[in-house]
């Protein structure tokens, strides 16, 4: 007969939950179930990188619309441009910061 390895398992006498055998017996270490995400869904980390990177983006590309509407427009416009852009590449640059960490095993 094979021995199990030491780690968690599904509980064998409640469902929904994992217990930890030792490798001889079970251990009161009990914790819910690992859940998975549904298909299609994005976690955390990869959602705060996305919207970083749309931020910056759309601020380069404010600023040099800005610039361009300086050649053609009021001040006033080309202003509103450019400091729209540097706001969103800030933000940007603030969400890319402020991202959830993903910690490493090990």
């Amino acid at each position: 007969m094979t021995q199990m390895a030491a780690g968690w398992y599904p509980d064998p006498e409640m469902a929904g939950t994992v217990r930890y055998w030792d490798g001889a017996a079970w251990t009161e270490s009990a914790a819910p179930a690992p859940t998975q995400a549904p298909a299609g869904t994005i976690s955390p980390v990869h959602a705060y990188r996305a919207i970083s990177r749309l931020l910056a983006i759309l601020g380069v590309l404010a600023m040099f619309g800005g610039i361009g509407l300086g050649f053609v427009a009021s001040e006033a416009v080309s202003m509103f441009f450019l400091v729209g852009g540097f706001l969103s590449v800030g933000v940007g640059v603030l969400v890319w910061v402020l991202r959830p960490r993903v910690q490493r095993a090990g």
